[in-house]
């Protein structure tokens, strides 16, 4: 995002696009660095994703043919994953 600090987006997102942080098309590794880690879904992987800013959760459950469920437990970063 042009003219926003990292350590400004989300409250700029919030203030001015409340639903990109929803429902955003945007994958995990699109995921700007901010001053805390951003847990997301909504874009399927093959599996959890953890790559430090950005936690990927998504696996397909109920989307696609044989995705899994996976939660994570934090603070340890711990993918658990069903299906």
């Amino acid at each position: 995002m042009v003219g926003v600090a990292p350590d400004q987006v989300v409250p700029h997102l919030a203030a001015h696009h409340a639903a990109a942080l929803l429902w955003s098309s945007a994958g995990p590794r699109d995921t700007l660095p901010v001053d805390r880690p951003v847990v997301m879904g909504h874009v399927v992987l093959g599996r959890p994703l953890d790559a430090g800013w950005v936690v990927g959760l998504d696996t397909g459950c109920g989307t696609v043919p044989g995705g899994a469920l996976s939660a994570v437990i934090l603070p340890e970063r711990r993918f658990v994953t069903v299906g």
